[in-house]
C-alpha cells in the first residue's frame, strides 16, 4: 500500500465511521445496561448517523484525510483536538436546538464524547500507525547542503520514519535544472517514488516547479512536502537557511499595539518581581559554595544586545564550572 494514496484515506474513513457507530453502542451500554442497549439503539441511530456525517465533513475540513495527516504526525494530535472540539459544538446545537426526534440525550451525548474521543484518539494515534506500510517509502529530497545531508542522515538511519532518501540532490553547486528534469523524470518511473521534499523558496528551483505541481497536483502521482516543514517536524527547528531577513521581516515585523506591550510589560514585572523574592532565599547559600569552591569573586558581567540594539549588563553568579 503506497503512502500517502487514497487507499489509506479510505482506511482512515472507514475507521472513524466504525468507531463513531461503536462509540454510540458503548455508550448505551454504559447508560443503560447491555439489556437496555439494544431497546435504546433505534431510538439513537437516525439522529447520531445524521450527527456522524457532520463530523465526518469537520473532519474532512479540518485535514484529517490529507496526505500531510501520514507525514507530520507531531501536529496530528492538534489538529484532531480542534476537529473534535468543534464537533463537540455540533454535537451540542445539533440536539439542542432540533429537538425533532424526540430524545434529549443530556448525558448519554456526554458520555458519548468522552468516548468517542478517547476511541478516534486511539485510532488516529496509536493503532492507525500499527497497521500502515512496513515498507519504507522512496523518496526524493533537493535542498541546500546542510540541509540535505542532515536530513538523509537522520531518516535513512532511523527506521521509524517512514520515508527513505534513495536520491539526494544538492542545489547549490552546478545544479543544471535542465538535466535535473529529465533525471527526476527517470528516476520517479523506476524506483516508484512515493515522495518528492524540495526547498520551493530557492530561485534555483523555479524550472521544476511545473515538473512538481504536475506530478503531485495534476498527476497524483507522488507526495510533495516542503523541506524546511520536514526538517522543522523531524528537528523542532527551524534550519539556519531559512532565518534571512526576508523571513524575519514575514514572520517577526507584526506591529504591536499598546495593550499588548503594556500587559507583556506587567506580566514582566510582577513576575519578575515574584522569582526574584523566591530566589532570595538560596542566594546566600550560592554565595557560601562558590566562595568554598575556589574562593574566586561571587559574580561574572557580561555585556548583552537589548531591545533596539540598546546595550545592556547582565550580572550572574560566577557557576560556570
Amino acid at each position: 500500500m503506497k503512502l500517502g494514496s487514497h487507499n489509506e484515506a479510505f482506511v482512515l474513513l472507514a475507521g472513524d465511521i466504525v468507531l463513531l457507530y461503536l462509540s454510540l453502542y458503548l455508550t448505551l451500554i454504559i447508560r443503560y445496561g447491555p439489556a437496555g442497549a439494544g431497546s435504546a439503539w433505534p431510538a439513537h441511530l437516525i439522529p447520531f448517523s445524521l450527527l456522524f456525517v457532520a463530523w465526518i465533513i469537520i473532519f474532512f475540513i479540518s485535514g484529517l484525510y490529507e496526505k500531510h495527516t501520514l507525514f507530520f504526525r507531531k501536529k496530528l494530535p492538534a489538529i484532531l483536538l480542534n476537529a473534535q472540539i468543534a464537533s463537540i459544538v455540533v454535537a451540542m446545537l445539533f440536539f439542542y436546538l432540533i429537538p425533532y426526534f424526540g430524545i434529549n440525550p443530556k448525558t448519554n451525548l456526554f458520555i458519548f464524547l468522552l468516548v468517542s474521543s478517547a476511541l478516534i484518539a486511539w485510532w488516529r494515534t496509536k493503532l492507525f500507525v500499527r497497521l500502515g506500510p512496513r515498507h519504507r517509502q522512496p523518496a526524493i529530497i533537493i535542498g541546500h547542503q546542510e540541509e540535505v545531508t542532515t536530513l538523509v542522515k537522520e531518516i535513512n538511519e532511523n527506521s521509524r520514519y517512514q520515508l527513505e532518501f534513495v536520491l539526494a540532490i544538492d542545489i547549490d553547486d552546478d545544479f543544471d535544472p535542465a538535466r535535473r528534469q529529465a533525471e527526476l523524470k527517470r528516476i520517479i518511473d523506476e524506483r516508484n517514488i512515493a515522495v518528492i521534499v524540495a526547498d520551493v523558496k530557492s530561485r534555483k528551483m523555479a524550472e521544476l516547479l511545473p515538473l512538481l505541481y504536475r506530478l503531485s497536483f495534476l498527476e497524483s502521482r507522488v507526495v510533495f512536502l516542503d523541506i524546511h516543514r520536514v526538517y522543522e517536524e523531524i528537528f523542532d527547528r527551524l534550519p539556519l537557511s531559512v532565518l534571512r531577513e526576508d523571513w524575519i521581516l514575514e514572520n517577526l515585523s507584526d506591529r504591536r499595539h499598546f495593550v499588548y506591550d503594556l500587559t507583556k510589560r506587567g506580566v514582566d514585572i510582577i513576575a519578575g518581581l515574584i522569582m526574584g523574592l523566591l530566589t532570595l532565599l538560596v542566594l546566600p547559600l550560592v554565595w557560601l559554595l562558590i566562595k568554598i569552591e575556589d574562593g574566586g569573586p561571587v559574580w561574572l558581567r557580561q555585556n548583552r544586545l537589548g531591545q533596539h540594539g540598546r546595550d545592556i549588563t547582565v550580572y550572574k553568579f560566577r557557576t560556570m564550572k
